[in-house]
């Protein structure tokens, strides 16, 4: 939920009180009910990258090479598959340009691990 939905149901609840209150607590429960319902469909149906785990995809890149985007020293980025990653080296620093296999991953940190080919 966002600040425009938290603005217009404090503004329907305000409205109804001070208009209709005897509508009050009906205007309670469809304030909840949006809550609800807008996160559910924000979050499921017009957001589904909120659904895409990271770490299922990284996974996928073990084994591939990629290009070091910053220089590893023991940590930096690398470029693979169109994506930037956080890395760290198994070995000595490797410079910028240098081509990469990775080896590993850690899905706790998000962090793929390197060494030079």
């Amino acid at each position: 939920m966002n600040w425009d939905d938290i603005i217009a149901i404090t503004a329907i609840l305000f409205l109804t009180y001070y208009f209709w209150a005897k509508y009050f607590r009906i205007a309670i429960l469809i304030a909840i009910m949006w809550a609800i319902f807008g996160i559910g469909l924000k979050s499921y149906i017009l957001l589904p990258s909120l659904l895409k785990e990271k770490p299922e995809a990284a996974e996928d890149y073990v084994g591939k090479t990629a290009t070091v985007t910053k220089t590893l020293n023991p940590s930096g980025f690398i470029k693979i598959g169109g994506e930037i990653w956080k890395s760290e080296t198994l070995s000595d620093p490797i410079e910028e340009g240098s081509k990469v296999k990775v080896c590993r991953m850690d899905k706790k940190r998000l962090i793929l691990f390197v060494e030079k080919i």
